[in-house]
């Protein structure tokens, strides 16, 4: 046979030339073309993944309307700008948190606004927020993952899972899971947006 012909060291010299080029593509040029084609998708666009997104991750909290307007006010007031018009929604959560989904919703737990003392404070969430929408954070997570995801299925055959990877990775954003780098974009960003409108 075929296997017997070249051996083990044949079989082996076989599987890495097919393995090296797939991890390169994997690690070195999916990540660019995953970015490219986040930073292609239109405001539009992402504000209807955003929506889907933003009904299925709130489903299950209580808004508080009156914070939402004040919030929202508050938030219009600061003169941040950028090509998404930002819609916070405040909700009851005894956990201290806040995230972002692509096209423009903000969703502010309520239990970190009980902790400040300062509307600069809630500014810097805001700002910090809003730089993960304006910089396609949420995009380019998901691209990433469907990207990863699709790899795989390719791999070992299986089509099965890639119908709920945006519905896992809207669970994500809720939980606080962007890489460090851009945490760090959105937190030299958020700045950016206060400096340029005098907030200290």
């Amino acid at each position: 046979t075929f296997f017997d012909r070249i051996g083990m060291a044949g079989c082996l010299i076989a599987i890495v030339s097919i393995l090296v080029p797939l991890l390169l593509i994997y690690f070195f040029v999916a990540p660019i073309i995953v970015e490219n084609a986040a930073k292609k998708v239109s405001p539009e666009i992402e504000q209807q993944i955003g929506d889907a997104v933003f009904q299925s991750l709130t489903a299950n909290y209580e808004t508080d309307t009156a914070k939402t307007r004040l919030v929202q006010q508050f938030y219009d007031s600061l003169g941040f700008g950028g090509d998404y018009k930002m819609r916070i929604t405040v909700v009851n959560e005894p956990v201290v948190n806040a995230f972002a989904v692509p096209g423009g919703r903000i969703v502010v737990f309520d239990s970190i606004l009980a902790i400040m003392d300062a509307p600069e404070q809630l500014a810097a969430l805001l700002a910090h927020e809003a730089s993960h929408v304006q910089l396609k954070h949420s995009m380019r997570s998901i691209f990433r993952e469907l990207a990863s995801s699709l790899m795989f299925s390719l791999l070992l055959g299986d089509y099965g899972d890639l119908s709920v990877i945006i519905a896992q990775q809207g669970d994500e954003l809720a939980g606080l899971s962007y890489s460090r780098k851009l945490e760090l974009e959105a937190d030299e960003n958020g700045l950016r947006l206060m400096r340029e409108n005098g907030i200290p």
